[in-house]
């Protein structure tokens, strides 16, 4: 039977801890950290971006600037800047593209599991 290499990333410590024990229980799955090059998948906390930061990243989708994003948010163009900062490292990526494209792999721009609309 094959091994399956699992990266989690959660919101907390505590919360990867607990992911870490009950996942690495199951067998033939072996969590590695996300430096990982050949990890088979990625298990993210469900909670890893706040309702703030989701809204963000839905609205960066749809605009090329931040100003236009901060606009369109009513909110000021450097607290877009620090939300952005705070999701590129809990998603543990570099840009915009790859924060959007990590976040749609993972689940996490679906409006239904939001429970307060969109915006």
């Amino acid at each position: 039977m094959r091994t399956v290499k699992v990266i989690i990333l959660a919101r907390d410590e505590m919360v990867a801890a607990f992911l870490r024990e009950r996942i690495g229980a199951i067998r033939p799955i072996e969590v590695v950290t996300s430096d990982t090059v050949d990890a088979d998948a990625i298990v993210a906390d469900g909670g890893l971006l706040t309702f703030s930061e989701r809204r963000v990243l839905r609205v960066c989708q749809h605009h090329d600037c931040l100003s236009d994003v901060a606009d369109a948010l009513c909110i000021r163009r450097d607290t877009v800047k620090k939300h952005l900062v705070r999701i590129y490292r809990k998603l543990e990526v570099n840009s915009l593209h790859r924060a959007l494209l990590r976040a749609k792999e993972l689940g996490l721009l679906d409006e239904q599991r939001e429970g307060r609309g969109d915006l």
